[in-house]
């Protein structure tokens, strides 16, 4: 399951939270009075393994992705089991005057970590709607255009391969 948060005023940190579960969980969501957005993949036989399910998974991440920030939406994008030790408003990120916050990802990819040093988190970001994000995330999408892609991967393929990002070392 994924969550997508977006924000942002003063009197609260976020205006909505989608969260959007497997099909099985959806009206237990509903009834719990969450805002639920539609099952973005199908859900697979359990009984048997699907090839390319993750991507699957992934790739519908990163175009739904699009589709709120084109629609003017801010969004705080991360997986349920990231751990939020401290309460931080979501406007704070928007006064930092950043488009794009990741989250640093322990190792994956793994031939980029090596190679750089560190990589980024898919799984934990904040986009700003803004021309900038969208140009970025156009690169993003350009990468993905089919229906399986590892959006992490896509992102630091851009962000080492494309973009050539020089870092600030500031973190």
């Amino acid at each position: 399951m994924t969550t997508f948060s977006s924000c942002c005023n003063r009197s609260s940190s976020y205006h909505q939270t989608y969260f959007i579960p497997r099909r099985k969980s959806y009206r237990i969501f509903q009834k719990l009075n969450y805002r639920v957005l539609d099952a973005i993949i199908e859900d697979p036989e359990h009984d048997r393994p699907i090839k390319g399910f993750w991507k699957q998974i992934m790739a519908a991440r990163l175009h739904l992705t699009m589709e709120l920030l084109r629609n003017g939406t801010h969004l705080l994008v991360t997986d349920v089991d990231n751990v939020f030790s401290r309460y931080v408003p979501l406007y704070g990120f928007l006064d930092e005057g950043y488009d794009v916050f990741h989250a640093y990802e322990m190792r994956y990819p793994t031939y980029i970590f090596d190679e750089m040093g560190f990589v980024v988190c898919s799984g934990h970001q904040f986009l700003r709607s803004s021309p900038g994000t969208l140009r970025f995330m156009e690169l993003m999408e350009n990468r993905c255009k089919g229906d399986k892609c590892d959006d992490q991967v896509v992102y630091n393929e851009v962000f080492w391969r494309e973009l050539n990002v020089e870092w600030d070392g500031d973190g």
